[in-house]
């Protein structure tokens, strides 16, 4: 009779990972999959063995290293899929039908700079751009410590962006106001695309958390 992993196996393989320094539940689950299928050859090979000689096998079949390198591959995967996605994201606002919330934004911006205090505006804006990136941080921060009751790499990486919202319209108001001194549009296109920027970003977190929930719905209350 070939032998398979029962529920309880499944739970061991999980606590084995965890052992292993492998503790977030959606690397944790990919991994366990896998774990499972060499596992299961192993037994059709030998099945004398025990659920630990099996896994021992198989996890000396990843190297000195264990699981290091396969986590590292993933977790350098994640982010790399939350650059695209934000990307992707960010270039629909320069296409119909977004492209028109986006010129009213950039004619609403050079408007205010050319019949209001440019300083004033600059302040405002470098303001309302921190205020609001410091609230989503602090929602999601809720958020995160209400309902999610396990590690997510997806969720611990997709926050490591929050400083390229704000930090480069500090930078670049400090260039452009060296560069540009007698026009104001650079400083209308900075501050639209600054804010277009965050509009992405928080769509982007808001797409892959409601998949992570689809995907992972064990790892949320």
């Amino acid at each position: 009779m070939k032998k398979e992993l029962t529920a309880a196996d499944i739970e061991k393989l999980y606590a084995f990972l965890q052992k292993k320094f492998v503790d977030t539940y959606d690397v944790q689950t990919e991994l366990v999959d896998h774990l499972a299928s060499d596992i299961e050859l192993q037994w059709e090979r030998d099945p004398s063995l025990s659920l630990d000689e099996a896994m021992q096998k198989v996890y000396k079949s990843f190297g000195i290293f264990g699981f290091t390198e396969v986590y590292e591959q993933r977790v350098a995967a994640i982010q790399k899929e939350i650059q695209k996605q934000w990307l992707r994201t960010f270039l629909q606002f320069f296409k119909l039908p977004y492209l028109l919330f986006s010129l009213v934004l950039f004619l609403g911006n050079q408007l205010a700079l050319t019949s209001l205090d440019q300083g004033v505006v600059k302040l405002v804006s470098l303001g309302l751009l921190t205020a609001g990136v410091l609230y989503f941080a602090v929602k999601e921060y809720a958020f995160n410590k209400r309902h999610l009751r396990r590690k997510l790499s997806v969720m611990q990486y997709i926050y490591g962006f929050l400083p390229l919202l704000y930090l480069p319209m500090y930078i670049n108001y400090a260039v452009l106001e060296r560069l540009i001194t007698e026009v104001s549009w650079p400083y209308a296109l900075h501050i639209t695309v600054s804010y277009i920027l965050a509009i992405a970003y928080i769509s982007t977190v808001d797409k892959i958390k409601q998949k992570a929930k689809e995907q992972y719905p064990i790892a949320f209350a």
